[in-house]
């Protein structure tokens, strides 16, 4: 596992997240529709980056699991071009820093 479990190759890494809608599934257990911010780090424009969600706390569950960038220009930040679902079970703590992406 990666010291940051955000960074990917080339500089690359999540910064951070923007709930677009919360869905109640549940008695306890929610959909958070999500788009994820990531920064590019690196020295060069970054091309054709995707984000894969492999990893997650225990507690949740993800559906599309794929995040899409585009292109990231050097020293800048981009907001997925789409978004993925994570179901939370509101019964346990979330800790969104436990969310494993590996970038490319």
């Amino acid at each position: 596992m990666l010291d940051n479990p955000w960074l990917g190759i080339g500089g690359i890494e999540i910064t951070g997240f923007e709930v677009i809608e919360v869905t109640r599934v549940g008695q306890t257990s929610f959909n958070y529709e999500v788009k994820a911010w990531a920064t590019n780090n690196g020295k060069d424009v970054a091309v054709d980056v995707t984000a894969v969600l492999i990893g997650q706390p225990g507690g949740t569950e993800a559906i599309g699991s794929v995040l899409t960038f585009g292109a990231i220009p050097a020293g800048a930040k981009a907001l997925s071009n789409n978004s993925f679902t994570i179901r939370i079970d509101r019964t346990q703590v979330f800790n969104e820093s436990l969310l494993e992406f590996e970038v490319k």
